[in-house]
């Protein structure tokens, strides 16, 4: 039985994001290769191809099985694809996997046909089992995770206790390593899974809720490390990018978690560099100074906002305090952090709205004297399975449907003039004249470093 699982992500020719692995992927087809099954990757932003060529391209593979993981934002894409492939004769089974079919399963099988079996959750042990029965065309009735079609009924098994030991986990394909290696130098690897905040925006504890266990997931250091020197070993890369939504475990344990992963690192004498992501209210001074000696070159860190009443809205549990706290912190230990900020949410008033340039005035010098990057996102994005979404339902503000997302307007006037100029820039102007992928590139690098 032949299966290719496919990030199905749209290449864009003006596109300035970097070529990255799809661990989720790689952790899917590590056990269904660990149990000796034909199983290929398939990135359509890798290999380059829009919807027409990716279709293209796996019908030319002849699966037996198609696994999507399909991000919201491109959900439309994904289907587009499936579609192509039903057109084009294909009887591959299509299974759909991740955070946008977990929370609209039943919904993806009874509009689209196309679709045969979603996975809920961490796949990984679930889609063994599922592949397992068709093999052998058993019953798909006591596969724990499954959601899936039988005589145009949907059937919806009880949800599945995830890995709660992550070091039990095989290591990842790492089939495209050399590709994202040889064009960012870097290589990527998760420490955990899950997280333990709850933000409004973020769809990780509606993930796993429902789910036995706990929510975050730390891997051993010795766990981490050890896939570290093999992959230093197999690819010649000491360079690695933490993907982990939360990096430094929470609380004092936490750190001390953290600092003893620096000291191993010294101690094993690995030459490495890294960058992480983490919250901004577990920012250390003692652990940063451990980690920076280890090899820690940058840190991501979601600010979000510049006044108390957003940051309340996006359930941060931080301030903004906190915040410049975090940056000083960053910028006394000397480490460059890129940090993500959110410039309207669905209350958002002009005065507040005055408040967040303000403080992005303040702190944008910082920022770009670390070595970083100021990321700003125009407004907050209502994913499906957020607490956002749940709330502008409930207000009955969303306007759009489940395959090509939900947006909101907000009430504030010139908060909304405000968002539709920087739409029509971003969305109009800006493709129209940086046509090209190098002169988009050049034109963001200029824009990031003013």
């Amino acid at each position: 039985m032949k299966i290719v699982l496919v990030d199905p992500s749209p290449y864009r020719s003006f596109s300035v994001m970097k070529p990255y692995e799809h661990l989720g992927l790689g952790y899917l087809g590590a056990v269904l290769r660990d149990e000796g099954y034909d199983v290929q990757l398939f990135s359509s932003v890798l290999e380059q191809k829009n919807e027409r060529r990716t279709v293209n391209a796996l019908l030319l593979l002849d699966a037996d099985v198609i696994g999507f993981s399909v991000k919201e934002i491109f959900a439309r894409e994904t289907i587009n694809i499936v579609k192509g492939l039903r057109k084009a004769g294909s009887t591959a089974k299509i299974v759909f996997g991740g955070h946008y079919p977990t929370f609209n399963h039943e919904i993806l099988l009874n509009t689209f046909p196309e679709i045969d079996f979603i996975v809920r959750g961490e796949g990984e042990y679930i889609l063994l089992n599922l592949i397992r029965a068709l093999e052998r065309n058993g019953s798909f009735d006591e596969i724990a995770g499954l959601t899936f079609r039988q005589a145009e009924q949907v059937i919806v098994n009880d949800a599945v206790q995830y890995c709660l030991d992550v070091d039990t986990l095989l290591f990842p394909l790492r089939d495209y390593a050399p590709m994202t290696i040889g064009d960012s130098g870097e290589i990527a690897i998760a420490a955990s899974r899950g997280c333990y905040a709850n933000c409004s925006f973020c769809s990780i504890q509606t993930f796993y809720r429902g789910l036995k266990g706990k929510h975050y997931r730390r891997r051993s250091n010795d766990n981490i490390l050890s896939e570290i020197e093999q992959l230093m070993q197999q690819f010649d890369c000491n360079c690695f990018n933490f993907v982990d939504d939360q990096f430094i475990p929470p609380g004092t344990i936490g750190q001390k978690a953290i600092e003893s992963f620096a000291d191993e690192i010294i101690r094993r004498g690995l030459k490495i560099e890294f960058q992480c992501m983490t919250r901004v209210n577990d920012i250390c001074e003692e652990s940063l100074r451990k980690l920076k000696a280890a090899g820690l070159k940058s840190v991501f860190i979601g600010i979000e906002s510049g006044h108390q009443r957003g940051l309340d809205t996006f359930n941060k549990g931080t301030t903004v305090e906190q915040n410049r706290h975090a940056m000083d912190v960053l910028d006394k230990v000397g480490i460059g952090y890129t940090a993500a900020f959110i410039m309207v949410d669905p209350y958002t008033t002009f005065r507040e709205l005055m408040t967040n340039l303000d403080f992005l005035v303040e702190i944008k010098p910082r920022v770009l004297k670390s070595g970083g990057v100021l990321s700003v996102e125009p407004n907050v994005t209502p994913h499906i399975g957020t607490a956002i979404h749940t709330q502008l339902a409930r207000e009955n503000r969303l306007r759009g449907n489940f395959v090509d997302g939900y947006r909101y307007q907000t009430k504030n006037f010139n908060v909304f003039v405000f968002l539709s100029i920087w739409r029509f820039l971003e969305n109009i102007i800006l493709p129209l004249v940086f046509f090209s992928k190098e002169k988009f590139n050049t034109f963001s690098r200029f824009i990031k470093n003013r």
